[in-house]
């Protein structure tokens, strides 16, 4: 799943600079050609598209267990008893309780905490602003549920451990600039039925994504929506700020302006000659006793 926390750190500390760079919305139709080309481009090299579907897992069922174990055993390896990826995962898997209703799918084995996963809402924004899967507008039912399950899989599946891009041997002797580098959460081909990327792409068609980045959705987080450029104000904080001082400087002078006109028409001006019984100008010309 893309060197995930690294470039989510980067993109943090560029986010004003790439607030000018917009991305375009644009129908999942115009942005993939297939279901194939929406679940190995859009995580970038997560999922790899499998034919073959004796030997690819999908992201949701409905039947008692996790029916991703026995693609895990038919393909010849072993259900991790840790939670190899991490990030916001526990190090080993526990069954949850009833109430965990989202991804119940994962309850009896889960490397997800129920708060993590809690609603639809607490899944699109748990990475930030940026992150979110209806950057372009309120994607349809039919459509979310797909994000909602890939991030259920994501989070809860302790099969994805066996599809970690960067080993924790690698990671240990990475630099700083290696792209193993702190990288324990970021995913590489895992086999994906290509009958459920096939309905994503169907439920998805005419939903509106991030057309920028060639669909990628972590090189789209990068970017400033449309809907965000939108709703940016007209001028800084600062500019504001010395709008209004400015403004309030201007109507004190105005109001100063017009009582010393009153005080000339009255008679009394404000200020008045200098004698030498007031050399300052201030109160009666006649001397004090």
């Amino acid at each position: 799943m893309f060197n995930f926390k690294k470039q989510f750190a980067i993109a943090l500390a560029l986010a004003p600079f790439a607030l000018g760079d917009e991305y375009t919305c644009e129908t999942f139709a115009n942005i993939y050609d297939d279901g194939k080309d929406l679940c190995n481009t859009m995580f970038g090299d997560a999922f790899n598209y499998t034919a073959d579907e004796d030997n690819a897992f999908s992201m949701w069922w409905f039947e008692a267990g996790n029916e991703n174990d026995q693609i895990t055993t038919a393909l010849g390896n072993t259900v991790p008893k840790t939670c190899n990826v991490s990030y916001f995962h526990k190090d080993k898997p526990t069954a949850e309780s009833t109430d965990f209703s989202e991804c119940h799918p994962y309850k009896d084995s889960a490397c997800c905490e129920e708060a993590t996963v809690t609603t639809v809402d607490t899944m699109n924004k748990a990475y930030g602003a940026g992150y979110e899967w209806d950057r372009c507008g309120k994607l349809s039912q039919a459509c979310e549920r797909f994000f909602v399950q890939e991030a259920c899989l994501y989070e809860c599946d302790p099969n994805i451990g066996n599809y970690r891009k960067c080993s924790d041997a690698q990671v240990a002797a990475a630099t700083d600039d290696d792209e193993c580098a702190y990288n324990t959460w970021e995913m590489y081909k895992m086999p994906i039925k290509a009958s459920y990327c096939d309905s994503w792409y169907t439920a998805c068609y005419s939903d509106k994504f991030c057309g920028g980045g060639d669909g990628n959705f972590f090189s789209c987080a990068e970017m400033s929506s449309p809907l965000e450029e939108k709703a940016k104000p007209l001028m800084p904080g600062w500019a504001v700020g010395l709008i209004v001082v400015l403004a309030i400087l201007f109507c004190a002078g105005i109001c100063l302006f017009a009582h010393t006109i009153r005080r000339e028409i009255k008679g009394d001006p404000l200020f008045k000659p200098l004698t030498s019984a007031n050399p300052m100008g201030k109160g009666s010309s006649e001397p004090g006793l």
